[in-house]
């Protein structure tokens, strides 16, 4: 099966630390030094040196995954962190800052309903799009589109939320942070393998 990833060195990675962690975890071993390559069959006095070069290339990719992403996953996860979605309270408090820009409800046309999207939270200040939509002919028609903000002291309890939020959902934990996870574990893998099987 063919496994797509955007990033061929997280690719890599992840195939080559999952095989090492599959072969451990089974308690694999070596049946046959016979190795087929294309239309021959190759035999190794020394096969060994086999597992030498699996363990090496799993440390290359390692290394090459750890270059090409070592400045990216600290911006991926605080651009996730300050954008989750904002809580109902405040929701509501950015809409009537957006009706005010606007000048007031008194200044809409009847029967719109505010969507608020693009939220970023900066400090003790929400900032977000609000956008008014309106149903013309049918379809939905977004209208007068204000940049919405507020700033308080109770904006801190929402970072808390978003920082477990980000870490337990979030793609830069999952794209930049689980392969170095799973090279602990392909590493160490000759150690518990061996505790979970005693």
């Amino acid at each position: 099966m063919a496994i797509n990833d955007a990033l061929p060195e997280r690719r890599n990675l992840v195939v080559t630390a999952f095989c090492v962690i599959v072969f451990y975890a089974a308690e694999g071993f070596v049946t046959d030094p016979t190795v087929r390559l294309a239309v021959v069959n190759v035999s190794f006095k020394h096969p060994e040196v086999l597992a030498g070069f699996v363990w090496g290339l799993l440390v290359w990719f390692q290394i090459r995954f750890w270059q090409s992403t070592r400045f990216k996953f600290g911006e991926r996860f605080k651009q996730e962190i300050r954008g989750w979605s904002v809580p109902f309270p405040w929701v509501r408090v950015l809409i009537d800052d957006a009706e005010r820009q606007v000048g007031g409800k008194d200044r809409l046309e009847p029967g719109y309903t505010p969507e608020v999207h693009a939220p970023e939270l900066n400090g003790t200040t929400i900032q977000a799009a609000c956008t008014f939509i309106y149903t013309e002919n049918g379809h939905r028609v977004g209208k007068n589109q204000q940049r919405a903000s507020f700033k308080s002291t109770s904006v801190l309890l929402i970072w808390p939320i978003s920082f477990v939020r980000s870490l337990l959902f979030g793609n830069a934990v999952a794209e930049f942070l689980f392969p170095y996870v799973l090279f602990g574990a392909a590493v160490s893998a000759p150690i518990w393998s061996c505790w979970l099987w005693s």
